[in-house]
């Protein structure tokens, strides 16, 4: 008995010693992904998005086993630098945005023009960038090890294939623990990745970002290589609608013949409004009633303040499109970018 123990405890320590820079990118990897959730989702030992982040953490350093052991550092700090820089931009994006950040938004980054200093002035802070420890840290792992002459001595010892192989099989007995947590709507709502901070609650930083790839890319193909057979769909159901419809209320026709001026004002929320359906007091500021002109077309017009918001995870731009269509948004990712 005595012996079986000294031997898996000598294995262990030739294990460690021999996969030192591999396991500095697992616990820093692990550690950013706890810090991340506990600055924003709040749970941050949480068992299960803790062994997502694992999982996949694994898989990725996994494969630097292909790598000559003297070029590995290449790799770990370039996924360090990606894994790090998905910490940052989440937790930046949640401390303004409530949600989190989709791959998709980077087409839109264009769109920033001449507000870049306004960004760097008002929304990053020195803390965001606490993250980037971990590229330190495998950094000064890396040194210390080059000093020892760490890399030339493992190339004598080690076999790359089994090691990958030990890593994988580890990497799925964890995984099936991991699956074994889920409920099926933790399975609904990662594939529709529509309630973010749930996914990441779940699933860990991590997942829900490597997920969000996914999803943005399938879109992507879909819109590249599926138009055809969606815009066959769309022309068949709308040739089966009847052109008008039968139904009718108090509102039908009231605007025909009229002119309509249309104001799409972001993010005004209805006790801004007053009208005599409600209480009928303005809302003021300083004695100074926020918006006289909406509550004077409120209360002589047509007002309407009981409604559900049509949104998707698009949010602001989802509400223009469907107000300029009259459809609904997409389920998934934002709807005028895919």
């Amino acid at each position: 008995m005595i012996t079986n123990i000294q031997k898996f405890f000598g294995k262990a320590r030739k294990y460690i010693s021999t996969n030192i820079l591999f396991i500095t990118f697992i616990i820093t990897s692990v550690i950013n992904g706890i810090l991340v959730r506990g600055a924003t989702v709040g749970t941050p030992l949480d068992i299960k998005p803790l062994l997502a982040d694992l999982v996949l953490v694994m898989v990725l350093g996994a494969f630097a086993y292909f790598i000559k052991p003297k070029y590995r550092y290449i790799y770990f700090i370039l996924m360090s630098i990606l894994l790090s820089g998905i910490c940052m931009i989440n937790a930046i994006y949640y401390k303004n945005y409530l949600s989190f950040a989709s791959i998709s938004l980077l087409t839109t980054l264009s769109e920033l023009g001449g507000y870049t200093d306004a960004v760097f002035e008002n929304i990053l802070q020195w803390k965001d960038f606490i993250y980037i420890w971990q590229i330190f840290a495998v950094t000064f792992i890396h040194l210390q090890l080059r000093k020892r002459d760490y890399y030339e001595k493992l190339g004598e010892v080690e076999q790359p294939k089994i090691r990958f192989l030990n890593t994988i099989v580890v990497t799925l007995i964890l995984l099936g623990f991991f699956i074994s947590m889920l409920t099926s709507t933790d399975i609904s709502r990662l594939k529709k990745q529509w309630n973010r901070e749930y996914v990441v609650m779940e699933f860990g930083i991590y997942v829900y970002q490597f997920n969000d790839v996914i999803t943005c890319a399938r879109t992507k193909l879909n819109s590249m290589f599926g138009y055809d057979e969606a815009a066959k769909a769309f022309r068949e159901y709308y040739a089966e609608v009847p052109e008008e419809t039968p139904y009718k209320n108090k509102y039908t026709g009231i605007l025909k013949d009229k002119n309509v001026i249309v104001i799409h004002a972001e993010s005004i929320q209805n006790f801004l409004i007053s009208d005599d359906l409600r209480d009928g007091k303005p809302a003021e500021f300083n004695g100074i009633e926020v918006t006289p002109t909406l509550n004077k077309l409120a209360r002589e017009g047509i007002y309407f303040s009981n409604f559900y918001s049509q949104e998707s995870a698009g949010t602001s731009s989802d509400t223009e499109f469907t107000f300029n269509t009259s459809l609904m948004p997409a389920t998934n990712g934002t709807v005028f970018v895919s």
